[in-house]
């Protein structure tokens, strides 16, 4: 799977309406076939609330609260507000871990500039810039299809459908005996055995995954 991914960054008045200052929406469009054309399917949808979900309780960006500016009095605060878009691109399967790496991603390279409040306008430098705080213990993951006695990992688009069960492990990014969560979508049950398989697998793949993110951003 590829995608694009971009957070635009907006400046406003806390919002009661609007449930975090990080959102993360995913768009499927007719570019990965005629399957996707129309509106957001149900299964596009649980996904962005999957992600949503998750980085609320691994508490994601541990200085969310922090990203503001106000003004010399105090009297007055507006907030940063973090829209995270996801475009999918060429969907060939796996769409959770690709959607996932790309947002974990795309939030380390994120900086915001500082600013304060004058005379009701925000003025902004681009000196000492805010970066975000990422959780060390950030999380990762890598899905599953089970065929009978064999477990399949990175599964294409053609072999979900036809799998008897499909499964994500989602582990901690330095923390390798750390597990964020098991997400299991349907099929068949998975034995013991097989859902331990996966979640080796899955802390050896971490930890390339994250080597991978760091030598990406330091070539950024």
């Amino acid at each position: 799977l590829r995608s694009a991914t971009g957070v635009q960054a907006e400046l406003a008045f806390e919002d009661l309406s609007i449930p975090s200052q990080l959102i993360v929406n995913i768009e499927v469009g007719g570019i990965c076939g005629t399957n996707f054309s129309g509106k957001p399917s149900e299964s596009t949808q649980a996904l962005s609330s999957r992600l949503n979900s998750l980085i609320k309780s691994c508490n994601l960006v541990r200085n969310l609260d922090e990203l503001y500016v106000e003004s010399e009095d105090k009297g007055t605060k507006v907030l940063w507000y973090l829209f995270v878009d996801l475009y999918c691109l060429d969907h060939d399967g796996n769409i959770f871990d690709a959607c996932l790496l790309a947002l974990i991603a795309a939030l380390k390279n994120v900086r915001l500039p500082q600013g304060e409040i004058i005379n009701g306008q925000v003025m902004g430098t681009k000196d000492r810039p805010i970066q975000l705080e990422i959780a060390p213990d950030y999380p990762l993951s890598l899905s599953f299809c089970s065929f009978q006695d064999y477990v399949l990992a990175d599964p294409t688009h053609e072999e979900e459908d036809l799998a008897d069960s499909y499964v994500s492990v989602i582990c901690s990014a330095n923390n390798p005996g750390k597990l964020w969560g098991i997400f299991k979508q349907g099929g068949t049950c998975i034995s013991p055995d097989k859902l331990k398989e996966c979640i080796s697998r899955t802390i050896d793949h971490t930890q390339a995954l994250v080597s991978q993110i760091e030598g990406a951003l330091e070539a950024n």
